[in-house]
């Protein structure tokens, strides 16, 4: 695989500089879930034709979601660039509350980003449901989702809520949306952020 190629589409998916590499996660309690993962990860290209959607969900930060999330965006992406000599966008990594603050809230809404958002192969919502949103964004939220949904596209969401307290965050509805729709994986791993040496 050429190796400028991937690292050029990671870029263009919006994959976080720190996680272009390869993401070593330590499964320990959560060995059942990881295993499941990797199997997600084996199976990226099925999971994406039949348009899965999976909610990787822990009340801790910290512990893999984001990791795992980008790691199945990574794979899809490598075998992109393995198969054929597409340049088109692929996938996108989308954190919720950054999507809202950047796109959403300037007086202009970004609505070439909003139907990138709708149409790539694979989309990432990390940490949706983190922070309650108004009545404009849950109906941008709804519509990326719900068009997604009916386009038969794959969508990976992280967070730290479910149930209730996706509800009070997102609303009945939305929350209902993605909860319905996806294959739930719950971590229970202790945080894994490890300090940064200074040498």
């Amino acid at each position: 695989m050429d190796n400028d190629k991937y690292v050029s589409m990671q870029i263009k998916c919006n994959v976080p500089t720190a996680m272009r590499g390869e993401l070593k996660l330590l499964g320990a309690k959560d060995k059942k879930k990881y295993e499941y993962l990797a199997t997600v990860k084996q199976n990226i290209e099925d999971f994406i034709k039949q348009g899965c959607s999976l909610y990787i969900y822990s009340r801790y930060p910290g512990n893999g979601k984001t990791s795992w999330a980008i790691k199945l965006l990574n794979e899809h992406i490598k075998n992109v660039c393995e198969s054929n000599n597409n340049n088109d966008l692929v996938g996108l990594f989308v954190n919720v509350d950054e999507l809202i603050v950047t796109q959403v809230k300037p007086l202009k809404i970004n609505q070439y980003y909003l139907d990138l958002c709708k149409t790539v192969d694979l989309l990432v919502l990390d940490d949706i449901g983190c922070s309650k949103i108004t009545a404009l964004e849950d109906q941008i939220l709804r519509t990326i989702i719900n068009t997604r949904l009916l386009n038969g596209k794959a969508t990976i969401y992280t967070s730290t809520a479910i149930d209730d307290d996706l509800v009070d965050n997102i609303g009945l509805r939305l929350a209902n949306m993605v909860l319905d729709t996806s294959t739930i994986v719950e971590l229970t791993n202790t945080p894994q952020r490890k300090p940064i040496n200074i040498i």
